[in-house]
């Protein structure tokens, strides 16, 4: 009795157990027929064998051992209970699969066919490890998929309701050994070293592939070097995608469609394509100059390269002056345009080359007075002249070398020669200009025009920092050679088609990202950079690091630093009468070795109380005058104060997606404020795509619109 009383309470918490894991849902399991069981008719005979076995032995008086008999019984029994419950509860698992993916499946009626369990696993309650689909050719807009196609559509389908029905295990799902069938694997996430679920973004991107190729393209799923998985696909259609405005609608739809950020790289000779997924650009970079050495012939000087900045993918964006002439930098203030020159300055000066520095706002490159191989700063007006002029002179000068045969450009020393905000420069010599009472214009743009177009071949190279590309300040000629360029932070529409030809890209760099913008890499392409982070040597700078300045600090010097004599701007000619000073004279100023008199050496930060209060007042005076002159050249003033729409009008208008052009901002949420500013704009019978870059993120996106339908605009503000 005992035997039974212990094999009925291990049956009876069984069955507890079995109704809590019970995934059954009865309403839904009419849908099928019901299975038949002979397990009841079965353990009758067996009993009715068991009594005729019993009489037969008391009639012969056959010896029985009655408790090893009742325990030989109880276990067979318990065993066949055992066995039969697991059987039942493999089919309602069976049924439970069937009814949860018969419409994913694509069947036109449910049939137990459709799901086929290979293994099962071997614990008390039964779990499939492996389960094979049959599935039929579903249609996707009306036309017949492809098994390769049909695979995908399925196995997304069929991934989700996998693991609902088996929460945390890892299912995997591949192509079946016969046509149209998927083999789903399930395995426990314990057993395999808690690994986290499998991420279908490669599966998407691969269905994705498929529907905007069209057959017999080849998709291919791989994983690089760096284990980032990227999709490949052959096609057949180079014709349609030679032209450019279909290969970025291609590239829109894919990044609408799939989680994460890819990158298109498009091999139009061949017809192939890959998508890479983008890895998440560095916050900060910071110089390195461990790898810079000096520039001591030619050879050296040909393959000198500048690291400015880190693109997507960690790939190194350089500017090298050999083959990009010059560079243009340009930036709103703030932005960390200054800091990208800065990090120009030290990488140069750490090649032993000569640098020349125009400091258009006086104050940016003070703490490069004495450094190591910039031979220049020039923040007087009367200075910056001679310095542009005597660099036009030195170019002439070589030209003349040249041509006479008396020397090769092997001969000469590379000189760069840094001009930091060139719009305010250019203000403060034409204002110094009209005090001088001298007739026209200064010629200093000119000289510039005329270095951007032959200083390369004297080994002279110009990089030029701007709040904006303004043809008031920067012709088109001119700006056509600067083949490196670089914006930092973000643009506004007129700017950006100014520097990329394009109304979009840099308008939307996020505003919190500092030293993020665009750049064109040696090969030309235009990419999204994290620029270099460069110390800035003056010591009253804010955040100014010691360390981080003496580790960049050169330890050789090949070109000590000089300065440009004062020339008085009342002289006395040779009657003893006083003259005004002639440009000339500020022209043939004398170069002097060594720093300028009026520098002085800031060995820690100033304190309060240190300034003398007259002294004070009259530099406050000087602020004062400054900060009006810097109102009325300010290029980032724009009637709209909200930051969020700086170059963009307040007017709002309601246009529809006809009236739309390439730099407008549309709202594309209202119920959030999500704006964007408009790449391209497509419209046919059906309706209209807007492809946009979102201003919050700065990412490509697109919307799906009627073409009736209004949409808020600003338009950009007219450039000045």
């Amino acid at each position: 009795m005992t035997v039974f009383w212990n094999v009925g309470g291990y049956l009876f918490g069984m069955r507890a157990h079995i109704k809590t894991a019970n995934i059954e849902a009865p309403q839904e399991f009419n849908l099928l027929p019901p299975r038949r069981y002979v397990f009841g008719k079965l353990l009758i005979v067996a009993c009715a064998a068991a009594l005729i076995a019993w009489a037969v032995a008391e009639i012969f008086q056959f010896p029985l051992h009655v408790p090893s008999a009742m325990v030989i019984a109880g276990a067979l029994l318990f065993a066949s209970v055992v066995l039969h419950w697991r059987r039942r509860r493999k089919h309602k698992v069976m049924d439970e699969l069937v009814l949860r993916t018969y419409d994913a499946l694509g069947a036109k009626r449910i049939d137990r066919k459709l799901v086929r369990c290979e293994s099962w696993s071997r614990s008390i309650v039964p779990r499939p490890s492996r389960i094979l689909f049959h599935h039929n050719p579903v249609t996707w807009d009306g036309k017949p998929l492809g098994e390769n196609r049909a695979n995908l559509v399925i196995g997304l389908g069929l991934k989700p309701i996998l693991q609902k029905l088996f929460p945390g295990m890892k299912i995997a799902i591949t192509p079946g050994p016969q046509p149209f069938t998927l083999v789903a694997e399930l395995s426990n996430v314990e057993s395999v070293g808690d690994v986290p679920p499998e991420d279908d973004t490669g599966t998407r991107a691969t269905l994705v592939a498929s529907e905007l190729f069209k057959e017999p393209a080849e998709i291919q799923t791989e994983t690089d070097e760096e284990g980032t998985e990227f999709i490949k696909v052959k096609h057949n259609q180079g014709i349609e995608f030679a032209l450019a405005a279909r290969r970025t609608r291609i590239e829109r739809i894919f990044n609408t469609r799939v989680p994460g950020q890819w990158r298109a790289h498009w091999d139009t000779i061949n017809d192939e394509l890959i998508f890479k997924q983008r890895k998440d650009l560095p916050t900060m970079v910071k110089i390195e100059v461990d790898g810079i050495t000096p520039i001591m012939t030619h050879a050296q000087y040909t393959d000198f390269q500048i690291l400015i900045g880190v693109a997507e993918n960690n790939v190194p964006v350089f500017w090298r002056p050999y083959i990009q002439s010059h560079a243009l930098v340009v930036g709103p203030t703030g932005s960390g345009k200054t800091v990208l020159l800065h990090n120009i300055a030290i990488a140069c000066s750490h090649a032993g080359l000569r640098v020349w520095v125009i400091d258009g706002k006086r104050i940016e490159f003070l703490g490069f007075r004495w450094w190591p191989n910039i031979e220049f700063i020039a923040a007087k007006v009367p200075h910056q002249i001679k310095l542009i002029a005597d660099a036009k002179r030195l170019m002439d000068h070589r030209y003349d070398l040249i041509e006479d045969g008396k020397a090769s450009l092997d001969d000469f020393e590379p000189i760069i020669i840094i001009i930091d905000e060139v719009a305010s420069m250019v203000k403060r010599i034409e204002s110094w200009w009209m005090d001088q009472g001298w007739k026209g214009k200064p010629p200093v743009k000119e000289w510039l025009s005329e270095l951007g177009r032959l200083a390369r071949t004297a080994k002279i190279h110009m990089i030029i920092g701007l709040q904006r590309p303004d043809v008031q300040f920067l012709e088109g000629e001119m700006r056509s050679n600067f083949g490196a360029r670089y914006s930092v932070g973000r643009l506004d529409p007129q700017g950006a088609m100014m520097m990329w030809e394009n109304a979009a890209v840099g308008t939307t760099v996020p505003r919190s990202k500092k030293g993020r913008g665009f750049a064109t890499t040696l090969d030309g392409d235009v990419v999204e950079t994290q620029f270099i982070y460069a110390p800035n040597p003056y010591i009253p700078a804010p955040g100014y690091d010691p360390e981080f300045v003496d580790s960049v600090r050169p330890a050789e010097e090949r070109w000590g630093v000089k300065h440009i004599e004062d020339i008085e701007e009342i002289q006395i000619d040779i009657d003893g009468k006083d003259v005004r000073a002639s440009l000339d004279d500020f022209l043939e100023a004398r170069v002097i070795e060594g720093p300028h008199p009026n520098w002085a050496r800031i060995t820690e930060s100033p304190k309060a109380g240190d300034i003398p209060a007259d002294e004070e007042m009259a530099a406050a005076a000087n602020i004062y005058e400054e900060s009006v002159i810097d109102e009325v050249i300010d290029e980032d003033s724009s009637p709209d104060s909200d930051e969020e729409f700086e170059g963009f009008s307040s007017q709002i208008l309601s246009l529809t997606p006809d009236h739309l052009e390439a730099g407008d901002l549309i709202e594309v949420d209202p119920l959030t404020s999500l704006w964007g500013v408009v790449e391209d704009v497509t419209t046919d019978e059906f309706g209209a795509q807007i492809d946009y870059r979102a201003m919050a993120t700065g990412e490509p996106e697109m919307l799906d619109t009627d073409r009736s339908e209004k949409i808020r605009t600003r338009k950009p503000i007219d450039a000045i």
